[in-house]
């Protein structure tokens, strides 16, 4: 009896180191999957982090073009307003040389039928 009850002992021992063989396998299994799939969660993140980048210099170069173009349209405004001015005067100046002009005429027209009035009447 004694050596049944040892049999079946080392019977169950052989069993648990099966059993543990089984877990251990299992278990090796699993750290290797997870580290495959740490990996590619490291590389997406990588990818991920490149875009980032990327997407921040474009953001920065984006910034620097509007803040030039601003700058390029504020001064096109002022030019633009420096030129309707200047217009603006060159016409009220033109307006006005035209209005004198008319008034010379109008003068001289009055001035000639007044003297061709005295020069009839002579």
């Amino acid at each position: 009896m004694a050596v049944e009850a040892k049999g079946r002992d080392v019977d169950k021992l052989l069993d648990d180191v099966s059993t543990s063989e089984r877990l251990r396998v299992e278990v090796q299994r699993s750290k290797a999957q997870l580290e495959v799939e740490i990996s590619h969660l490291r590389s997406e993140l990588s990818t991920h982090e490149m875009t980032k980048s990327r997407f921040e210099q474009e953001k920065k170069e984006l910034k620097t073009h509007k803040e030039w173009l601003e700058s390029q349209l504020d001064e096109k405004v002022e030019e633009l307003l420096e030129v309707r001015r200047e217009t603006l005067t060159e016409i009220n100046d033109l307006k006005q040389e035209l209005e004198d002009v008319k008034r010379k005429y109008e003068d001289l027209e009055v001035s000639s039928k007044v003297n061709i009035t005295c020069f009839l009447s002579s």
